[in-house]
């Protein structure tokens, strides 16, 4: 297989994911390669890829042309199964089949969340850069009123150029620096920030993301103070802190939509925090910022054998980030819980 092969071949993967394949050695692998076929083929003997398979034959996965969160429990581990499968791969053929192969079979934010995934942290993609993913799933970029127009201009086939106006009133202060907010640039950064280090990373994947608490702190807090230092620049006050008895002064409609679903939800002005049934309630969200709250004024965390962890030392906030964001490195996920990610720890 030649390099522009390589290089093109994740790109015509992604290309209309939500439609079938339109490239000839992508539609013969989807039609011809059987995953199970060759177990020799897999570091794990086909584990990963029979699991898969069993799964889509008993009915269980998600249904195309229906909306994927990487925040329900069930439609992440779909999606993870998948990468399992692409990690798996021993030969960049092997993984390119399979990609193929389930593309055309399993959802496509799933297929499409696998792949890039796989690609940055498989040594076979080493090398591969993808396309943004403001081009693979503009619609969670850029608002419904230029998606919209892009469709009309697309039906009637008069190519245009369309600006995409801020969301909100000018009545409303925030309004100021929507477009820090609402920068296709930063946002599709911080989406692949969080594929670079995952909350649901296990080092059974090969490796150790090393440092991946602090460098979670450390991003989060330049976002941040850069959006203070542009709200200061807009003679707006920095941020206020989030108070669970005080209600969100300022309300948002981000006007994103699903590509199946309709759009994303909205923020009415004066929101109070509420009970949410089956998925989480305000007050385990208060005791688990007052137990992370307790962690750093002692100066320790406690692990879930009971030990103490020492947060007084250079390892301390690698520590503290892995229990705010509570990945899987979090050493006491039960006991901190969830602060950032609440539903997917149900």
């Amino acid at each position: 297989m030649d390099v522009d092969s390589v290089t093109c071949l994740p790109c015509y993967l992604l290309y209309r994911s939500t439609e079938p394949l339109r490239f000839d050695e992508l539609e013969a692998a989807a039609a011809n390669f059987h995953p199970d076929a060759d177990t020799s083929l897999y570091k794990d003997d086909g584990v990963a890829a029979k699991r898969l398979l069993k799964e889509l034959e008993d009915h269980r996965l998600l249904e195309k042309h229906h909306w994927f969160s990487l925040f329900n429990t069930r439609q992440r581990e779909e999606a993870l199964m998948l990468f399992d499968v692409l990690m798996n791969s021993k030969t960049w053929e092997t993984a390119v089949n399979n990609a193929a192969y389930f593309r055309e079979r399993v959802n496509e934010g799933e297929f499409v969340y696998a792949l890039y995934a796989a690609v940055i942290h498989s040594s076979l993609g080493e090398g591969i850069v993808l396309p943004p993913l403001y081009e693979v799933t503009p619609h969670m970029f850029t608002n419904s009123e230029v998606i919209q127009k892009a469709y009309t201009a697309k039906m009637t086939q008069t190519p245009g150029k369309f600006r995409m106006e801020f969301t909100g009133s000018q009545k409303n202060p925030e309004q100021r620096v929507a477009y820090f907010g609402e920068d296709i640039g930063m946002n599709v950064h911080h989406v692949t920030w969080h594929l670079d280090f995952p909350f649901w990373w296990n080092d059974a994947y090969g490796y150790h993301l090393d440092r991946k608490g602090e460098l979670f702190f450390w991003a989060h807090h330049q976002l941040t103070v850069r959006f203070d230092a542009e709200r200061l620049s807009n003679n707006l006050d920095v941020v206020d802190e989030l108070y669970w008895d005080k209600p969100i002064k300022e309300g948002f409609a981000p006007h994103t939509t699903y590509r199946y679903g309709g759009e994303f939800p909205t923020r009415p002005d004066n929101a109070r925090f509420e009970d949410v049934d089956g998925i989480v309630r305000v007050r385990d969200m208060i005791i688990h910022e007052t137990r992370i709250r307790d962690a750093i004024a002692q100066g320790y965390i406690t692990a879930a054998d009971g030990t103490k962890i020492d947060i007084r030392n250079s390892e301390g906030i690698d520590h503290l980030g892995d229990i705010i964001e509570s990945s899987l490195y979090s050493p006491n996920a039960q006991y901190y819980g969830c602060l950032l990610y609440t539903s997917r720890c149900v």
